[in-house]
């Protein structure tokens, strides 16, 4: 199991904000790993009035660490728990009758076909709509943290121009100690539960919450401001919990 966070910083004009978070990462002393590579295709459901569950984002998202597969990730807006779309940015914790987004996964070779067949056959359905990637991405070790962080660039359709889209970056704790157990009723409604999401903070075990708190204090310490965040825990090492948050997050930027 891990704790993950996954953030997004927008482009400044006053600084690098890919060197400023690798400069924070070598003042702690952590070791670069290799490179890492994401790029995400995104399709829009086509609205029908007649239907208020078309309001749907089609995620298609290969990254490194999962080399054999990519993900298909489907989510609609979230709701908060009077209905309404919940505003751009602000991460509350849902009930799970207000999460609604599955994922799946398909091999990597067979990513470019998916694409081109939603493309070609289902275009009555599904709008296309941007391509996102990472330029510059590097993978950190810093004792049980693994941080994974690159710079976004995004892609219109039908153009090959790029264009900056902020900064990356997602960090994991890996731990045993983040135990399945019955949840922890009493923590504190007030605390981390902001960055959760498709997990609400009732749910989670004393040792998840202390675990995902670990890491959003991991962030602050390297003292970076203005990042918008999505947090949770991963329950199983195949990559779905991560792929949604990745999406939470791209999906914002997209």
């Amino acid at each position: 199991m891990a704790a993950i966070l996954v953030l997004h910083l927008p482009d400044t004009v006053e600084s690098n904000r890919l060197q400023t978070v690798t400069d924070a990462l070598v003042t702690r002393n952590a070791t670069p790993t290799g490179a890492w590579h994401l790029q995400q295709y995104l399709f829009r459901r086509i609205r029908n009035p007649a239907d208020d569950q078309n309001a749907r984002v089609q995620h298609i998202v290969s990254m490194s660490h999962f080399p054999d597969q990519a993900f298909i990730c489907i989510s609609r807006p979230h709701l908060a728990q009077n209905g309404e779309d919940s505003e751009v940015g602000t991460f509350t914790p849902l009930d799970p009758a207000y999460v609604n987004s599955a994922a799946v996964f398909l091999p990597t070779p067979q990513m470019d076909s998916y694409i081109g067949m939603i493309r070609r056959q289902f275009g009555l359905l599904w709008d296309a709509g941007p391509r996102l990637a990472l330029a510059n991405g590097s993978t950190w070790e810093l004792d049980d943290f693994t941080i994974r962080v690159g710079d976004l660039r995004q892609t219109a359709r039908g153009s090959n121009q790029e264009h900056g889209r902020g900064l990356l970056v997602e960090i994991c704790l890996y731990s045993e100690t983040i135990e399945d157990r019955e949840p922890d009723r009493s923590i504190p409604a007030n605390s981390i539960i902001e960055i959760l999401r498709h997990q609400p903070a009732r749910e989670m075990t004393h040792h998840q919450f202390a675990a995902l708190r670990t890491v959003d204090e991991f962030w602050d310490s390297l003292g970076i401001a203005g990042a918008r965040k999505a947090g949770g825990i991963a329950l199983d090492a195949r990559g779905y919990d991560e792929i949604r948050l990745l999406c939470d997050i791209l999906r914002l930027r997209s």
